[in-house]
C-alpha cells in the first residue's frame, strides 16, 4: 500500500524542506564588521577637507552586493552599499570616487 504515491509525496516533501532551508540560509547572515580604511579615509578627508571624517569598510569578496563603506563625520554615520555606488569594479579608485558622489552630490 502506498507504493509510487508514498514516494512521491517524500519527494515533494524533501523539496519543500529543502526550499524552506534555502530560505533561512539566506536570512541568516553572519554579523558583518567594518574595518577602518585609513585610504578611503584619505580619500574622502582629501575631498571634503574634514580632518573629523573617518571610513570603514566590508567587502565581501563572494557577494559585492553585501559589501559596505560606514563614513561617520562629526555629526552623523552613513552607511553606503556598494550597490548603491556608480563605480569601475577593476577599480577601487573609482569605487572611492563613487562612494563621494554617492555621500556628497
Amino acid at each position: 500500500m502506498g507504493g509510487l504515491s508514498t514516494v512521491i509525496c517524500m519527494t515533494c516533501w524533501t523539496a519543500s524542506f529543502q526550499d524552506e532551508m534555502n530560505k533561512i540560509e539566506r536570512k541568516t547572515y553572519m554579523p558583518k564588521y567594518a574595518n577602518a580604511s585609513a585610504e578611503a579615509t584619505d580619500f574622502l578627508r582629501q575631498k571634503t577637507g574634514s580632518s573629523l571624517l573617518e571610513c570603514y569598510t566590508y567587502i565581501d569578496p563572494e557577494r559585492s552586493e553585501d559589501s559596505f563603506f560606514v563614513v561617520r563625520t562629526s555629526n552623523k554615520v552613513i552607511h553606503v552599499s556598494f550597490s548603491e555606488i556608480t563605480y569601475e569594479s577593476s577599480s577601487y579608485q573609482s569605487l572611492l570616487e563613487g562612494l563621494y558622489r554617492a555621500i556628497y552630490e
